[in-house]
């Protein structure tokens, strides 16, 4: 790197990196405070994850924790080069959560209340099979149902991953199944306004130790981002590799991209705000892809993100392999999805129509 290009980074505020095979070959001023436990000539891995030094070329932004505060972390390749662009994120992000646990708890008992409702409501739909208002009415209140158990579950599971508290129990999965499965319980359900969505992988079986719960509701996060920025025509693609000992899940879209006053601050919470100009990525509360970031993260793994506006966007997940022992292996048949439609219903609940929640009347 030349001298100029040491000035100009010099300038920055923010910590400037950058890596050449695998050392930290340049660091501004910024960085150095921040990180003065670590010098140029050092080893990368003291400040970086494997997953950020091992990725393919191109510019990605992700979310890592270093020296005990989090940051976005953008990347530009540039042949031997790795720039790193490190922004702080608010103390507000590292501070406490103003949500008690008393409160979710009353939120969780009234979605419990209101279930049982729409459940007798249900019930007299095959009295009045011909009642198509009642039946309507029925799946405008469910899908309304779903769609604030989406915002109560996202306030939790964030309250819970600050906090360091989210259960975390990693069993053997055919992440293969999973994947083929969601794909397909989504497609189900989805009308035809949507974008087409498809599932693909080399890897006819996949078993790893992951939560297969949390993994799940990675990717309907993921999917539902994609989905909210594609219009009808375009395309979304998951697929499932292996490569230098990780599960690499990817999800690509054909859509709008991240507008670019929006991207610095994707990974933080409510960084969305409900603004006219940004109404249409409110409706998560800004909570979508941190939440999906914290899973990653408890997985030890890490979601990197690649966007260009106008042309897609693209989601990989990457989470390092754990093999299972031969004993979990042995056990058939693993469920891919043991909560069938319900967390397809919920996750997607700002994208899924009336009719997805009338396909549920009798479940």
């Amino acid at each position: 790197m030349d001298g100029n290009n040491e000035k100009l980074l010099s300038l920055c505020r923010d910590p400037m990196i950058v890596v050449e095979d695998g050392k930290l070959a340049f660091m501004n001023p910024a960085a150095r405070a921040a990180f003065p436990h670590v010098g140029e000539g050092r080893p990368a891995a003291k400040l970086f994850s494997p997953h950020f030094l091992r990725e393919e070329g191109g510019s990605y932004t992700a979310r890592a924790a270093i020296a005990g505060r989090n940051y976005s972390v953008f990347c530009d390749t540039e042949g031997a080069l790795r720039m790193f662009s490190l922004v702080p994120e608010p103390e507000e992000e590292n501070g406490p959560s103003f949500l008690s646990d008393g409160c979710l708890v009353q939120m969780n008992a009234t979605l419990g209340v209101i279930s049982l409702a729409l459940d007798r409501l249900a019930a007299h739909t095959e009295a009045a099979a011909g009642d198509d208002t009642l039946r309507m009415t029925i799946s405008v209140l469910r899908k309304q149902y779903h769609f604030i158990k989406r915002q109560v579950g996202n306030l939790s599971t964030m309250k819970l991953l600050r906090e360091k508290r989210l259960r975390y129990v990693p069993e053997p999965t055919n992440l293969t199944a999973l994947c083929a499965d969601l794909v397909d319980s989504a497609s189900t359900l989805l009308g035809d306004g949507c974008a087409s969505l498809r599932f693909s992988s080399p890897l006819e079986t996949m078993i790893a130790d992951v939560d297969a719960d949390l993994i799940e509701r990675l990717l309907l996060n993921l999917i539902d981002n994609s989905l909210a920025h594609t219009p009808k025509g375009g395309q979304i693609h998951l697929h499932l590799d292996y490569e230098d000992e990780n599960v690499v899940i990817t999800v690509e879209d054909s859509g709008s991209g991240i507008p670019m006053d929006v991207y610095p601050s994707i990974f933080c919470r409510y960084a969305c705000g409900a603004d006219r100009n940004h109404i249409d990525r409110a409706a998560t509360a800004g909570l979508g892809l941190a939440i999906a970031d914290g899973i990653a993260r408890l997985h030890g793994g890490v979601l990197l993100v690649r966007t260009q506006v106008g042309r897609g966007t693209k989601v990989r997940l990457k989470l390092p392999y754990h093999l299972p022992s031969k004993v979990e292996i042995s056990r058939s048949p693993i469920p891919p999805h043991p909560h069938g439609l319900d967390p397809v219903l919920t996750e997607l609940s700002d994208i899924l129509g009336f009719h997805a929640y009338a396909l549920n009347l009798s479940d």
